[in-house]
């Protein structure tokens, strides 16, 4: 799994945190993996796709905010609390600023 590789750049001191894809078919996987090393930050790495488009846009800003606050509530339901750090598929958060 991709993940085996970032627990052992963190072994070597390379990363502190990583960012979780809460949608992604091995999340709950990937969470209790990460639980063998309680040093290293986990945060969410927040995606915006709806079918095969984006609900990133700024008229849509109802749609971005409910599916934020979902994938939030499911971080802390997988990982049993708040992410450390939040970031964004693509950089999408880009678009609100």
């Amino acid at each position: 799994m991709v993940y085996e590789g970032i627990f052992d750049a963190h072994a070597h001191g390379i990363v502190s945190s990583a960012s979780l894809l809460v949608g992604a078919a091995h999340a709950a996987e990937a969470v209790r993996a990460a639980a063998r090393h309680p040093n290293l930050g986990l945060g969410l790495h927040a995606t915006f796709a709806q079918g095969k488009g984006w609900i990133h846009d700024q008229k849509n800003l109802p749609a971005v905010r409910r599916e934020l606050e979902q994938q939030v509530a499911t971080f802390i339901q997988l990982v049993g609390g708040p992410p450390d750090h939040l970031d964004s598929h693509h950089h999408t958060h880009r678009a609100f600023t």
